[in-house]
């Protein structure tokens, strides 16, 4: 009877693993459809500041190393 009842808890606890298991799939599904989502956002950024290269200097003045390669190297050639 007893051996039965402990049986009975570790079956309990697989589902209650499966169960932890597939949330975590699903939140690293979501994770890297989040993380997708973001990265084409940069992309489109990046794109934009390549498009218009003067505009990045003020849009993002705390980028120093951003704004010292897109804006002043056009200035120098």
């Amino acid at each position: 009877m007893f051996h039965r009842k402990t049986k009975h808890s570790i079956k309990k606890n697989n589902s209650v693993m499966r169960i932890i298991v597939m949330e975590m799939l699903v939140s690293i599904r979501s994770i890297r459809k989040v993380a997708m989502e973001m990265m084409v956002a940069l992309l489109m950024q990046f794109r934009n500041f390549l498009l218009q290269p003067s505009n990045i200097c003020f849009r993002n003045s705390n980028l120093l190393q951003l704004r010292s390669r897109t804006c002043w190297s056009p200035n120098l050639r």
